[in-house]
């Protein structure tokens, strides 16, 4: 009879292997999703403003996360990071470090291409009926917003999944 090569999870420790490290792929990406989302979020908001010192910074940072390959990110940031400023964190905190970067990268993209979608009628109404810019952005621009932006923030959800398997 042939073997299949499946009865090889059942040996031993295998299978409390593999489910201890998909613990730890589904922890590292809810952690970085829920820090880099936030993050992603802010730098999205400046990335619409008008002051272009800003923009070019994170334009720049936006750039950096989109060219170096995940795999180079998480090398500089386990082994370069932690010589240069001295930081002494597990591998597990500087895995997250790593993603939540890109995703905030990844997201602010998201984010700003969402806010400058909202159709422009939208902003002068809401400033012709007197609303200030914080009641204008809450209550008018990001209802739009996030709906504008929900099918490429499960896209990049699924790709962080994904990509923690680099781990």
């Amino acid at each position: 009879m042939v073997h299949s090569g499946i009865n090889v999870l059942f040996e031993g420790t295998n299978l409390a292997r593999l489910f201890a490290g998909l613990w730890a792929s589904i922890w590292i990406a809810v952690v970085s999703l829920l820090i880099g989302l936030a993050l992603g979020t802010i730098f999205g908001i400046l990335r619409t403003m008008h002051n272009k010192v800003v923009r070019f910074i994170l334009r720049l940072y936006l750039e950096f996360f989109r060219i170096v390959p995940t795999i180079v990110l998480l090398y500089l940031v386990y082994y370069i990071l932690p010589r240069t400023f001295h930081v002494n964190w597990s591998a597990t905190w500087m895995a997250v470090l790593a993603f939540s970067l890109w995703v905030a990268a990844e997201f602010s993209d998201i984010v700003r291409g969402a806010l400058e979608s909202v159709p422009k009628s939208q902003r002068e109404s809401g400033l012709a009926l007197g609303l200030s810019n914080l009641q204008l952005f809450r209550y008018v621009l990001l209802p739009q917003a996030v709906k504008l932006e929900l099918p490429a923030t499960i896209n990049l959800a699924t790709r962080v999944i994904k990509t923690t398997s680099l781990l």
